[in-house]
């Protein structure tokens, strides 16, 4: 898995493609920058999801995905990263991420309009 991560790191940097870096400042304490460190580390995110309850091998009942190989548990971080998604996203970050959507959502509507020969006010 971390080896197909740093292929799409690569290729996400070869075509100039920025991904999202959290942020960090000098206030910030050892927890958070641990935290910010550890989600920044995982990225790219592999993400399993499922709204599915399935039986593991060892009887425990998950939300995941059973295959016949075994069962991807969507909340164990061993299989996909989709608690610590969860986690920047939900718990850790939604301002920043409404103020980034809403920044590139108004520069995105104004090249779409200023392409289509409307002029606005800026």
């Amino acid at each position: 898995l971390q080896q197909y991560k740093q292929r799409i790191l690569r290729d996400l940097e070869f075509h100039g493609i920025d991904i999202v870096r959290l942020p960090m400042s000098e206030e910030d304490d050892e927890e958070t920058i641990a935290e910010v460190t550890e989600i920044q580390r995982r990225l790219p995110f592999a993400i399993v999801g499922s709204n599915n309850l399935v039986k593991t091998p060892d009887g425990r009942i998950v939300r995941g995905r059973a295959y016949p190989w075994g069962v991807i548990e969507v909340d164990n971080e061993n299989h996909c990263d989709f608690v610590k998604l969860r986690q920047m996203l939900i718990r850790s970050n939604m301002e920043d991420l409404r103020e980034l959507t809403q920044l590139r959502y108004e520069k995105y509507r104004s090249d779409k309009l200023r392409s289509l020969g409307v002029i606005q006010d800026d």
